[in-house]
């Protein structure tokens, strides 16, 4: 682990598709001069990254994890302050705990009908006024999700049949929302 951790001076990284990246935590943690990051598609071989990989790459603006990615480990973008953009695979299925809370910068995020969430994952996410679960989404799993974000806007799919985690979007600040008719359940403390 720690492969790239603490290289100031980093700006860019760049990789050939199918390169055998490794999986392990904290790869490029505290790259505070890290600006763009191409990740490779991913082979079968590989499907996620470590954990804390990005965390703290404070210049870090503009994100896309590449097709073939299944999960994004915990704290992986933790307080990357200026990402402003995050493209997710339909092929991603996990977004573990933390893992781009503090991400003050990021303005919308569209969500995979597949994604399964851990806790807090947008947590403190401040600038994110827009949240889209893509059509096909069917239950909103995970506790305090979206805590303390700038969410005004959400977009409910017609697909959506339950929300079990609690107090999904405590803190924020949401001024339009509407539930399909398709909703059999929602767990305790959706907007408190």
């Amino acid at each position: 682990s720690n492969m790239f951790h603490y290289c100031y001076g980093l700006k860019n990284v760049s990789f050939p598709n199918n390169a055998p990246i490794p999986t392990m935590s904290y790869l490029f943690q505290e790259c505070s001069s890290l600006e763009r990051i191409c990740l490779p598609i991913m082979n079968d071989s590989v499907s996620t990254y470590g954990q804390y990989g990005f965390s703290e790459c404070s210049k870090l603006k503009h994100v896309v994890i590449p097709y073939g990615t299944t999960k994004i480990t915990s704290y992986m973008f933790e307080n990357c302050y200026n990402i402003i953009e995050i493209k997710l695979p339909s092929t991603l299925t996990k977004i573990n705990q933390y893992a781009f809370t503090g991400c003050s910068s990021l303005r919308s995020i569209k969500i995979p009908p597949s994604v399964v969430f851990e806790n807090y994952c947008f947590r403190k996410c401040t600038s994110l006024r827009e949240v889209e679960f893509e059509e096909g989404f069917t239950n909103l799993s995970g506790d305090n999700l979206f805590n303390y974000a700038g969410i005004k806007t959400i977009k409910f799919p017609s697909t959506l049949t339950q929300i079990s985690g609690t107090y999904v979007f405590t803190g924020t600040q949401v001024e339009t929302v509407e539930l399909p008719d398709s909703i059999e359940s929602i767990g305790n403390g959706l907007f408190s």
